[in-house]
């Protein structure tokens, strides 16, 4: 009866079935996008019911223009697959948790066997030295004029004796810049691993050095940060166990990396018993440019460099790992998004030689004075080292003070410092717990730290 007022026409129109599972398909495509964009919980529900009001907004005015397309399959593909993605990346989370855990066991297990090298080394070395203390010295014998031969005396320089001919000289060089192997302190201008162009030196200490190269074998030659580290010591036995330990550790890197604000390594390998690795160039400012003496940071500044960093602890401990090493010079503000990123991670720094002043008494102990709490130097690091050295930087910017120059309170260990800031009691209150010297009175995670700081009403800048 409709179809003859309508002179035959449908009451509705409507897609083909291609038209209808594209339209499905690209709900789903858009629910699956953004669980990946919108990782965190809250901002996925406010993207999913946007999408989902969309949806119905137009599925409403399709109709109202007699139009029918799918609804209910539609939603049920935009909600469904953003589920499954987001249990999907949980999975995927949870799996590889798992496997830094076994590696963090695997990373613990090696540093205990070092420990217990290296402090068999440090006896062996005390006992000759004592031997060799106690040991009679040799008489020394003066020769007299009738103990040379001519043959004993210094001879003039002959040039003809010493000449290198051309091709000589050319077949020295070549074999000179075709190893990547040290120049004195530093490593050659030639390709590392055929790969990498040494560009110039970023940084040097104790731990090895850090260069700036580029990688010649991808598209556009893109920089990158080249860390040359050097075993302590030669003994076959070390530096079977150091091997162990740099593959073990560049492994968790190389999962840690994932994250935006920690630089993803790219390579990583051993040559002449020396290690590399190749880590992503983060172009930028250290934030040691920001904390200068004599120069105290507004609080609101503060608090923001507090936040961006404890946002990577968060990560980082979750997946059962230490930083080791938090010190201004190892966080850096990324030029492009003014976003801190935490490098130079301390585990991987066991294998390579302590500084002149710790050379003599070698352990696992790894850090920076002043920023380093009591049990890390003790061989005992726990999560809460790691906010007892972000809490000395915090510390450090609301004196102008650096951590090393300023006392400790005999009787309890603590740092002296509020006299020096001009900063609220709250926030003063939350650096005190975070840098107290008794680690089981300090904040226990850095998601506690952060919720404490988010909650502290907005600072004057």
């Amino acid at each position: 009866m409709l179809s003859a007022v309508l002179d035959g026409r449908r009451l509705f129109w409507f897609w083909s079935d291609w038209g209808e599972a594209l339209w499905v398909l690209g709900w789903s495509v858009t629910g699956g996008l953004m669980a990946l964009r919108l990782r965190h919980p809250g901002h996925l529900l406010l993207g999913q019911g946007a999408a989902l009001g969309v949806l119905f907004g137009t599925c409403w005015v399709l109709f109202t223009q007699a139009g029918w397309v799918p609804v209910v399959p539609s939603a049920i593909a935009l909600v469904g697959t953003a589920a499954g993605v987001v249990a999907y990346s949980s999975h995927q989370a949870e799996q590889n948790q798992k496997k830094i855990a076994l590696l963090v066991q695997e990373q613990q297990f090696n540093l205990a066997q070092m420990q217990a090298l290296l402090q068999q080394k440090n006896q062996e070395s005390e006992i000759e030295e004592v031997a060799t203390a106690i040991a009679p010295a040799p008489l020394s014998v003066l020769p007299n004029r009738d103990d040379y031969d001519d043959d004993d005396e210094t001879q003039p320089w002959q040039p003809s004796l010493d000449v290198i001919t051309e091709p000589e000289r050319l077949e020295r060089q070549r074999l000179l810049d075709s190893s990547p192997v040290k120049y004195g302190d530093s490593l050659r201008p030639s390709l590392l691993m055929g790969r990498y162009k040494i560009l110039r030196p970023l940084a040097s200490g104790g731990f090895g050095h850090t260069y700036l190269a580029e990688d010649t074998m991808r598209p556009g030659k893109p920089q990158c940060a080249v860390k040359h580290l050097m075993p302590a010591l030669r003994d076959e036995k070390f530096l079977k166990l150091a091997k162990r330990l740099f593959f073990t550790e560049a492994a968790i890197l190389e999962s840690l990396g994932h994250h935006s604000q920690i630089p993803q390594l790219l390579a990583y390998f051993e040559e002449n018993e020396e290690f590399y690795l190749i880590e992503e160039f983060i172009k930028g400012h250290p934030l040691t440019d920001e904390l200068l003496i004599d120069k105290r940071l507004p609080e609101a500044q503060v608090v923001e460099i507090l936040c961006g960093v404890l946002e990577i602890l968060v990560f980082i401990h979750e997946n059962q790992v230490i930083h080791r090493d938090i010190k201004p010079s190892n966080i850096i503000r990324r030029e492009k998004d003014g976003r801190l990123v935490l490098i130079d991670f301390g585990a991987v720094k066991q294998i390579q030689p302590q500084e002149e002043s710790e050379q003599e008494n070698r352990t696992i102990a790894i850090g920076t004075r002043g920023y380093t709490p009591a049990e890390q130097y003790d061989g005992h690091p726990r999560f809460s080292s790691d906010i007892y050295a972000l809490g000395m930087i915090g510390v450090e910017a609301v004196t102008g003070i650096p951590p090393s120059k300023l006392e400790t309170d005999r009787n309890t260990g603590n740092i002296n410092w509020r006299e020096f800031a001009s900063v609220r009691d709250e926030f003063a209150e939350i650096l005190d717990k975070m840098v107290h010297f008794h680690f089981v009175t300090r904040y226990q995670s850095a998601t506690e730290v952060l919720q404490e700081l988010k909650r502290l009403p907005s600072a004057p800048a």
